[in-house]
C-alpha cells in the first residue's frame, strides 16, 4: 500500500544546489566585469577631462607670459637710467607697447594683475614722486608673480625690487624701503599725493 503522504525526492532537492551555485557566481562575474568596464571608461573620461584642462591651463599660462613680458622690459627699461632717454626718445613705440598691454591684460590678466596694472597707470598719469611710483610697480610686479608664478607666494615687494636696488637696506637712503613696507595710504600722505582713483571715489 502506498503512503498517501510521499517523502520529498531527495536526490532533486541536492542535485539542484550546485547549479544554484554556479549560476550565482556566473552573475557575480558577469556584474563584476560590467562594473570595471564603467569604471575603466568613467577614469578614462576623467583623465582626458583632466588632461584636457591642463592643456588648457598651459596654453592660457603661455599667453599670460607673452602678455606679460613686453610690458616686464618696458618698465625694467623706464626705470634704469642708462636705459629710460633712448626708450623715451622713441616714444610711440613706448605707446604703442603700452596700449598693447592695456589690451592684453583686459582680456588674460587676474583680477590682482589688472587693478595693480590700472593703478601704475593712472599714477604715471598724475605726476607721481618717486616713492609712490616704486610702491605701485612693486605692488604690479607681485600681481605679475602670482598671476603667472605662483598664486601663494610669499615673495613680497622688497624682495623683488631689492634684486635691483643695491641700497634699498641702507640705513642712509630707506625712502624707497619705507615705501615699500609702509601702508598705501602712509606712502601717499607722507609724499603729499592725492590718490586720483580715490579722488572720484570720495567725489560721488
Amino acid at each position: 500500500m502506498t503512503p498517501i503522504f510521499a517523502a520529498p525526492d531527495q536526490s532533486f532537492s541536492v542535485s539542484w544546489i550546485p547549479l544554484a551555485v554556479a549560476v550565482v557566481a556566473a552573475l557575480a562575474a558577469l556584474a563584476g566585469a560590467a562594473m570595471s568596464v564603467r569604471s575603466a571608461k568613467a577614469l578614462k573620461v576623467a583623465e582626458l577631462e583632466v588632461q584636457r584642462v591642463r592643456d588648457l591651463e598651459n596654453r592660457i599660462s603661455q599667453r599670460k607670459y607673452e602678455t606679460y613680458q613686453p610690458m616686464i622690459e618696458l618698465l625694467r627699461d623706464l626705470l634704469d637710467p642708462a636705459r629710460s632717454q633712448a626708450l623715451i626718445g622713441s616714444r610711440e613705440n613706448f605707446l604703442d607697447k603700452i596700449a598693447d598691454f592695456s589690451a592684453w591684460i583686459g582680456v588674460y590678466g587676474s583680477d590682482g594683475a589688472v587693478r595693480a596694472f590700472h593703478n601704475f597707470m593712472q599714477a604715471v598719469y598724475h605726476n607721481p614722486p618717486v616713492p609712490v611710483l616704486m610702491r605701485l610697480y612693486a605692488d604690479f610686479l607681485v600681481a605679475i608673480r602670482r598671476d603667472i608664478g605662483n598664486p601663494d607666494t610669499e615673495i613680497g615687494r622688497t624682495d623683488l625690487l631689492g634684486l635691483r636696488i643695491n641700497d634699498l637696506y641702507d640705513l642712509g637712503g630707506g625712502e624707497i624701503y619705507v615705501s615699500l613696507t609702509s601702508s598705501f595710504d602712509e606712502v601717499c600722505r607722507t609724499a603729499d599725493w592725492p590718490v586720483p582713483w580715490e579722488i572720484r571715489e570720495r567725489s560721488d
